[in-house]
């Protein structure tokens, strides 16, 4: 686009040909898949080329576990925020396209409209038929040029229209893929440290109730080395499903660490926090885990939960501290109970 400059061209370029290779390879086109393939378009890393091309080679087209195995070895160090910062400037790249187009459309305009009062002027002292008809055409031709114009800028606005829509569902996916822990699909431990400030920050404006929960299932070790990590892992995600289930949707359930969980209660004072934590507690000792595909009956799991909620001036490590210590309580006091800083 002249007045745009080449890099911005060239990075716009460069995404619409990723997109399409992921479409011609039929593969997901998630945040993994886009990068190996913007980097392979725009040789960025020429050892990531050697790999695609000889799956190519070799198959003639690659899957997507191709291309994870391939991003694992090329781009694994490639950190999400990284990430974010490249989709982010080629938004900004293809607005900034956008704007110039406008901006020529408004030049082209602007010269038209000079044609046009120019030719006015010759009207008005227009007496014969030739110098007449020489100022229709003069006329007709400018206006024929804002047609032709107008309409390239519209195809050009409904590609660039599709292709941020694009990029913003990338932007959207590694987002969410950077503050979502992968096997709950809970909050992860970024996206909660993040919150309970944020919670923290407008308890304090507000002078209001603000509760912490800290969960941890109860032997989960002894569980995953009797029945292995994938039924520790269906367990994981079934603590994470009733978490979710009888939370309320201003409250944040995250996956704390391992087989840690914690839960923000905004608004919530401690007795209210307490009868949430046993609920919970309740509820999960209520459900029986299953064996999949065989049926067969490995127990019941349970939680023990440490229950603390702010104090003026309190910072967010200490209420985690807090909720930790009463954790351990609940521990050592036996197990699949709730204690809370009341208790202590």
């Amino acid at each position: 686009m002249a007045g745009q400059p080449n890099g911005n061209t060239q990075s716009v370029e460069l995404a619409e040909r990723a997109l399409e290779l992921i479409k011609r390879h039929n593969l997901s086109a998630d945040p993994g898949s886009y990068a190996v393939w913007y980097a392979y378009v725009g040789s960025i890393n020429p050892a990531l080329a050697r790999s695609v091309d000889g799956v190519l080679a070799r198959k003639g087209s690659l899957s997507d576990r191709d291309i994870h195995e391939i991003r694992q070895k090329h781009l694994s160090s490639l950190d999400t925020l990284e990430q974010l910062s490249i989709v982010g400037e080629m938004l900004n790249d293809e607005v900034e396209q956008i704007v110039g187009m406008i901006e020529a459309s408004i030049g082209i305009t602007g010269g038209v409209e000079h044609d046009l009062t120019h030719a006015s002027r010759k009207l008005a002292v227009a007496i014969d038929r030739d110098t007449l008809r020489s100022i229709v055409e003069a006329v007709l031709s400018a206006t024929k040029d804002v047609q032709q114009e107008n309409a390239k800028l519209g195809n050009r606005l409904k590609e660039s229209h599709e292709q941020i829509s694009e990029l913003q569902e990338h932007l959207t996916a590694i987002r969410t893929q950077a503050l979502t822990d992968p096997l709950t699909g809970l909050a992860n431990r970024r996206h909660f440290d993040a919150q309970l400030a944020d919670a923290l920050a407008e308890a304090r404006q507000e002078d209001g109730a603000l509760s912490l929960l800290i969960a941890d299932i109860d032997h989960f070790k002894k569980f995953n080395d009797t029945h292995g990590h994938l039924l520790g892992d269906q367990v994981l995600r079934l603590v994470a499903s009733v978490l979710t289930q009888n939370t309320r949707r201003q409250d944040l359930v995250a996956r704390y660490g391992g087989e840690e969980f914690a839960v923000i209660l905004p608004d919530t004072n401690i007795d209210d926090a307490i009868g949430v934590a046993k609920n919970l507690c309740k509820l999960i000792a209520s459900r029986e885990v299953l064996k999949r595909g065989t049926g067969e009956h490995l127990g019941r799991v349970t939680l023990s939960i440490g229950v603390a909620h702010r104090h003026s001036g309190e910072t967010a490590q200490a209420l985690i501290e807090a909720a930790d210590t009463c954790l351990y309580a609940a521990k050592k006091a036996g197990r699949n109970r709730v204690v809370s800083e009341a208790d202590l």
